[in-house]
Order: structure tokens, then sequence, then C-alpha cells
């Protein structure tokens, strides 16, 4: 790793802001307003990097885990750290931390996501670092804090995972890699990066590898980049433990485990009541040999009574690394489960639900972000899944492909569920023919089905936002699940649903962080909607019989007029 020099924006005071209030649903708000960051915060830390890049001798570094040399130790705790300095693990189900030093490296598959920290002193402010962040922008940028769980106030009965960390920073460091493995050749290629610009030359995204610029841009700027290189970026946030010796657990957002679905699943089956059918099915194994299981939720009925009754079809967790689907979903399982309320009633009375509650397991547990144990973004295959790469996939395609080929029921609405790293609040993506990069989709007839989703939404949920929605078919989406089902199996309400990891712009909670119950909550809010859309496009199919009837008798009419006449 090449040591480069430093590349820091330093932000004005009113365009960046922390949340320094808790989320909402923890008790512990005060007044909601968002508090600025100050410049300091990131004028210290550029002293900081200037400091170490001048010093001959470099800071010493004191590796205290490395999971190379864990993974061979059956002791519970790594022993290499000395008594006064923090231990760490990560032997855990959707762990991705493989170097702590204070300066902290991730394994570049991952991201920072889940670890432990142990032998804590209270009242001293630890600084941590995470060095090897690769996406140029973050919310931890605009506010957001990582979470912790610590194990001593859990057994004292306070709160779980929240909210932690001041001088919260996001920014280019000093470390660069370079493609040095590659053949000689390869190393000496050059690429092409585009720089997309408004009409006020703001730059609005870059592309590189090839790809061509922002289709919406004005103008752009080509530069001819020949080092390869990849520039590091550092989330540094600073934590002041409460508790002498005790354990805590940092995350990027709220963690939610393959193993805490299946305890899930087991406790909602525990409160089962006869006016509730559910079954769980396992559709296959995934590369790695985990279930991937299959929910169908309904009201009990004849066989002719289930088959009248619509399908929908809802699937989460594609992107291990995107937690706050699983709590998404968690809220609709939950609801659709446990809830005796007319709505989930009503819901499951008109309704088979198809839930398959987490798509890549194997990411979960193996602490991936966005990929499989293929090395596969498996939200870019839906177009045409490899049986043995993308089993997981496969399967579910297959169960749409069983829906329209022999049931002949494609799905009334499909909704894949998603977190969103770069965006606040909560909102949809779906599919407008006219705002497609193909040109035989612009003259598709439509009656605009793909709105009312997120209209109803944006009554129904404060959480949610509909400035934020967007209906676009672009091109290099092609293969993703909600364009995919859209255009293979013609199901006109088929979305992405996307959570953000940071807060809320808008709205009631506009100023807050997001929580697990502000999560649950609108995955309940998203099944509640699903009643109200299924009315709608039953008064929009009665208007539109009513009109098709009023047509044929003027066609008639006007027939036997002509017919007198002549």
């Amino acid at each position: 790793m090449k040591r480069r020099s430093i590349g820091v924006n330093i932000p004005e005071s009113d365009s960046l802001t922390v949340n320094k209030n808790k989320s909402f649903d923890d008790g512990q708000v005060s007044s909601g307003e968002l508090l600025f960051i100050l410049n300091h915060v990131y004028v210290d830390m550029v002293v900081q990097e200037m400091a170490r890049t001048r010093m001959r001798v470099p800071f010493a570094s004191r590796i205290v885990f490395d999971i190379d040399s864990s993974m061979c130790d059956d002791r519970p705790l790594p022993s290499i750290a000395p008594p006064q300095t923090l231990t760490c693990d990560d032997r855990m189900r959707s762990s991705s931390f493989s170097l702590f030093q204070y300066i902290t490296m991730f394994k570049m598959s991952t991201k920072f996501k889940y670890y432990q920290v142990s032998n804590t002193k209270s009242n001293i402010q630890y600084t941590f670092e995470i060095i090897n962040c690769l996406k140029t922008a973050s919310m931890f940028s605009r506010g957001m804090q990582p979470v912790m769980y610590s194990v001593r106030e859990a057994l004292a009965g306070r709160k779980g995972w929240v909210r932690v960390g001041e001088d919260v920073c996001y920014y280019r460091n000093l470390y660069t890699s370079t493609e040095e493995n590659g053949s000689e050749e390869e190393r000496g290629k050059k690429r092409l990066v585009y720089f997309s610009l408004d009409r006020h030359n703001r730059i609005l995204m870059s592309t590189s590898s090839g790809n061509l610029p922002f289709k919406y841009c004005d103008s752009y700027i080509l530069l001819c980049d020949s080092n390869l290189e990849t520039h590091f970026y550092s989330i540094r946030f600073k934590v002041t433990f409460q508790n002498k010796g005790d354990i805590c657990y940092f995350a990027y957002h709220y963690p939610y485990t393959y193993s805490y679905l299946e305890a899930t699943l087991s406790k909602c089956l525990s409160r089962l009541t006869h006016s509730i059918y559910y079954r769980k099915d396992v559709i296959g194994t995934s590369l790695g040999g985990n279930k991937v299981n299959l929910l169908t939720i309904t009201a009990p009925g004849s066989r002719s009574d289930i088959h009248q009754r619509d399908t929908i079809l809802l699937t989460a967790r594609v992107h291990p690394g995107e937690s706050n689907s699983s709590w998404m979903m968690h809220g609709i399982i939950d609801f659709l489960l446990t809830s005796l309320e007319a709505t989930a009633e009503e819901l499951r009375s008109q309704f088979v639900f198809k839930v398959v509650p987490m798509l890549n397991p194997d990411g979960v547990v193996n602490g991936s972000h966005r990929c499989s144990l293929a090395g596969v973004d498996l939200n870019r295959v839906w177009d045409r899944p490899n049986q043995i790469l993308h089993p997981e996939i496969h399967l579910t395609k297959s169960i749409v492909q069983y829906m329209v080929d022999v049931l002949r029921r494609p799905p009334f609405l499909f909704v894949d569920l998603h977190g969103h790293s770069r965006r606040s609040n909560i909102f949809l993506f779906g599919n407008n023919p006219e705002e497609s990069w193909r040109v035989e989709d612009k003259v598709m007839k439509h009656d605009y089905e793909f709105m009312t989703l997120a209209e109803i939404l944006e009554e129904k949920s404060s959480a949610f936002s509909i400035n934020n929605c967007r209906f676009s078919i672009m091109r290099d989406k092609e293969s993703s699940a909600r364009v995919a089902v859209w255009r293979q199996f013609g199901v006109k309400r088929a979305y992405t649903l996307e959570a953000t990891y940071c807060g809320f712009e808008t709205g009631k909670y506009q100023g807050y962080q997001i929580g697990t119950c502000d999560l649950k909550k609108m995955g309940q809010h998203l099944v509640e909607s699903i009643l109200e859309v299924r009315k709608l496009s039953n008064e929009k199919s009665s208007k539109r019989t009513v009109r098709q009837n009023s047509r044929s008798r003027r066609t008639r009419s006007s027939s036997t007029g002509e017919a007198k006449t002549d």
C-alpha cells in the first residue's frame, strides 16, 4: 500500500450536519435540531495526517488482532495484545474485520460492518480509524454515527445497539493501491475517466473502466489516468467507554444475522394461530450449503379459494451488508404471522405472500458486503442466473417462472428490499417505460401503475419520501431484480425499496437517525399499502370495464343505425 499526498475537501459549516440525537425510536431524542459539524474536526484531522507524513520515525503501530493467525487458534480471544490495550475479535457471523491496530483495515471484499473489542478502560477516549474504504462518499460525512452494543449495559437492562461516536468524519487518506499483480502490459494500460458536468459545471458523477458519461449531463471532461491507482478513504470516530473491562461490539449498521432470522421464524411459529396459514420450505442451498428459505403466508381456505388469490413476492438481503433490509423484512414477517388486526387478516385473506427473507445467506454468514461466495453481485444476474454459480437467484426466479407459465398468475406485486449508503430517507425505485433507455419501451401502454405504491406510502408513512423515488430504467440495471421481473415476466408493479443507513432529511423525523423500530414499521406500512394498491387497481378495472361496455354499446347502436339508414 503506497502513501500519497492527502486530498481532503473541508466542507462549509452549513453544508455538513450531524445527528447527535439518537434514533427516534430509542427514547433518547432531544430538541430534534441538526447540529453542525465544526470545521475544526476536519482541520485537526488534516494537521494530524500532515504531521504523520513529516515524521522521520513513523507512528508505532502495534497489531492487537490478526484474523489470519486467529483462525487456527481455539482460544476464545487472541492473546497477542498486551493488557493495557484493547483486545479485538471478529470470529462471529456477519463480521468483516481483518486487521486491527487502532488504525484499522478490513478485507477488500467487505466493508466496516461488525467487530468486537474488549479490555476497555472507562473515561478514556479511543480514536478508531478504518483506512481502506473505497467509496468516494459516505453518510458518515453527513452526520451518521456507527452503532455499538455494550454487554455490561445490556446486562444492566439498558439499551442494546445505540449510536455512538464523536467527531465522525470521512475523507480520502494517504494510502493508495496500485495494480501490481497484473502483467507488465496491463500495468501500462491507461484508464479513461469521465467527469460528467451539469450546466453550471458542477460534477454530477465520474465514471471509468470504459463506462460512458452520465446520459443526463450537459457536458463532460475526459481525463487520462495511467497510474491505475485506487485511492483509499478513512472513517474516523472517537468513543469513550463508560465501563471498565467491558465487551463492546461495533457495527456499520444494526446487525441482522442468519441465526437471528432463524430464531425470529421459530418465535413467530410458536405464536401462530389457526387463522393463519404458514409454510416454510427450503427451496435449495447456496454455494456454501446454507438453506434458502421460502415462506408462504396466507389465510386458510380451500384449494380453489387460495388459487384465486393474487400473489405478492417479497425478497431481501441480496446484498449482505444491507442489514436494514432485513429489519424491514422482520417487520413484514412479524406483522403477517402474529398480528390479528383487521388489516392483517384482510391481507392474508386476499393475498398469498411468498417471502424469501435472505437471498444471500453465504454473504451474510461470511461477512461480505455485496457479493456471494462466487464473488458476484447477485442483483446483477437476474436476467440470466447460472444454476451452479447463482443458485439462490436461479431458484427464486424459477418460482416466478412457475407462477407465470404454470399457474398463469404472475405476481400482483414484487418488492426487493435494499439499503442505500448515499441517500437519506426511505424511497422506491420503479419502472416507467417512458424513462427507459430502450426506444421500444417508450411506446408501451401503461396507466402509471408504477406510481401508485409510492403515492400511498407517502401518505401512510412519515419515513417515506416520494421526492427521492426514481422510476427510470437504466441500461446497467437490466440485470437487477426490479427490471428483470418487470421485463421478462410482465409484472407491472416491480420495485426496489431502499432504506437509508443514516436518517431523515424531511418529514416528521427530520434530523433523526434511523433505528430498527423505524425499519420494522416501514415493513408493516409496505404490506398495509398493498391493500390500497389493490383497491385502486380494482377501481381502475371497474372504470375501464364501464368505458369498454359504453364504447361497445355506442358501436352496436351506431351499427344498427347505419343498417336502418341503409
